[in-house]
């Protein structure tokens, strides 16, 4: 990770820039992986690390449900 990404790492490590990035980032992010067919997205960039889009199907309706979430293989 580059200075950027380890200052965007900390601030995401704390407790007002987690809330930050979890109200805005990923709501912003979701559409986005979409559109751009999976190419390094939001916080891959910003934060350098590895994110993957998640789906899940609902146990009462059957839906599928997105997130991205950070690749834990990393």
């Amino acid at each position: 990770a580059n200075a950027a990404q380890r200052v965007t790492q900390r601030l995401a490590a704390s407790g007002p820039g987690s809330w930050v990035f979890q109200k805005t980032l990923y709501a912003i992010d979701r559409p986005r992986f979409r559109m751009s067919k999976g190419r390094p997205s939001g916080p891959g960039l910003l934060a350098g690390l590895p994110v993957i889009m998640l789906t899940t199907t609902g146990a009462k309706s059957g839906l599928p449900r997105s997130t991205t979430a950070i690749d834990p293989s990393r």
